[in-house]
């Protein structure tokens, strides 16, 4: 045992990695609940909110994380900065379809079940054209970094970021599905209230 005046004191590039790690545990949650407020503001509905963030972001970390084991690297200060960047591309995609979806239903009144699912197939399928241009400007322009030899330091960076594109265009599909499922049952709501909806239509 050695004397009690003598302890030991992390430092160098550990301390230093530490330091970054205790400083990302309040960054993170701090990102993504100003996320959550943005799109919360311009949606102005809790509910789609809630698709954008936990439809997109899940999908990217299974993404980030599958291909980082794949290529063997741990977590890093490094590589949740490349999942900070992700999320707010795979959001992006979400923001994007959404947006859509609303337009259609603000100029459409729906008067059956059918009207809805064939609104929300239309808004999908003309808007996965430029999210699927996302993931793959995204990465292509990152994947050069994956089998170069002298980018050791951006490489943990780029890893979860493009497994996050590479999984993001499952959301394209999961985003219009949440959507139909949330404006169906707005409709059965406003149906049940009133049996007119189903002549005269109603926006949802």
């Amino acid at each position: 045992m050695p004397p009690r005046s003598y302890f030991v004191q992390w430092s160098g590039q550990f301390e230093n990695q530490i330091r970054a790690m205790n400083r990302l545990q309040l960054l993170v949650p701090q990102s993504m609940f100003v996320g959550f407020l943005l799109i919360f503001m311009a949606f102005k509905s809790f509910p789609q909110t809630m698709f954008i963030l936990f439809a997109g972001i899940p999908t990217a970390i299974a993404g980030g994380v599958w291909l980082q084991y794949l290529f063997g690297y741990n977590f890093s200060v490094a590589v949740w900065v490349g999942f900070i960047s992700i999320f707010g591309i795979v959001d992006d995609d979400s923001v994007l379809i959404t947006t859509y979806i609303n337009d259609l239903f603000g100029k459409r009144k729906m008067k059956s079940v059918q009207d809805i699912r064939d609104t929300i197939l239309m808004a999908g399928t003309r808007r996965i054209r430029p999210c699927i241009m996302t993931a793959a400007t995204t990465f292509i322009g990152l994947a050069p970094i994956l089998w170069s030899t002298g980018a050791e330091v951006v490489k943990p960076m780029a890893i979860p970021s493009i497994g996050g594109m590479a999984m993001d265009i499952v959301s394209v599909f999961i985003i219009p599905c949440l959507n139909a499922w949330h404006k169906e049952h707005k409709f059965k709501k406003a149906l049940k209230q009133d049996p007119c909806v189903a002549e005269t239509g109603i926006m949802v």
